[in-house]
């Protein structure tokens, strides 16, 4: 959404200091669970 917005402000006369910066990705905090996955393997 960030990068949509960054390329439309640019059209506009403000555009260089209206940009956004792109945030970090959020970190996950679920894992899988192994024994599982290996169960529903092919």
């Amino acid at each position: 959404m960030v990068h949509a917005y960054n390329q439309n402000v640019l059209a506009t006369p403000f555009g260089a200091e209206r940009q956004l910066k792109v945030p970090k990705p959020a970190k996950i905090p679920f894992a899988a669970d192994v024994k599982l996955v290996n169960r529903l393997a092919w």
